[in-house]
C-alpha cells in the first residue's frame, strides 16, 4: 500500500516538473519570437512570418513529444488500478523523444 502511494506521488511530481519545464520553454520561445519579430514587422513582414512559423513548429514538436509522456503518466494516475505496461514508457523513450533531438538541427538551421 505504501509502495503504491509512493509511486503515485512520484508520478504527480514528475508531471508537475515536466509541465513547469514545458511552460518555461514555451515562454522562452515566445519571448525570443517577440524580440526577433518586432524589428522585422515594419520592413520585412515576410521574414517575420517565416520566423514565427519556425518557432511555432519547434514549440509544437516539443509539446507533442512530451505530451505523449505526460499522457501516459496521467493515464496511469487516473487508472491506478490498471498499471500501464512499462513497455509504453520504453517505446516513448526510445522512439518518440529522440525524434525531438533528431529534428532540432533541421528546425534551427
Amino acid at each position: 500500500s505504501s509502495g503504491i502511494n509512493a509511486e503515485y506521488g512520484y508520478k504527480v511530481v514528475y508531471i508537475v516538473i515536466i509541465s513547469l519545464i514545458l511552460f518555461v520553454i514555451a515562454i522562452a520561445y515566445c519571448s525570443i519570437l517577440l524580440e526577433i519579430i518586432r524589428p522585422l514587422k515594419g520592413n520585412q513582414p515576410g521574414r517575420a512570418r517565416k520566423i514565427g512559423r519556425k518557432v511555432v513548429l519547434v514549440v509544437g514538436v516539443k509539446f507533442v513529444t512530451w505530451a505523449v509522456v505526460a499522457f501516459i503518466v496521467i493515464y496511469s494516475l487516473l487508472t491506478s488500478r490498471v498499471a500501464v505496461d512499462s513497455m509504453w514508457y520504453e517505446v516513448v523513450a526510445i522512439t518518440i523523444l529522440p525524434l525531438n533531438s533528431l529534428l532540432n538541427p533541421v528546425f534551427h538551421s
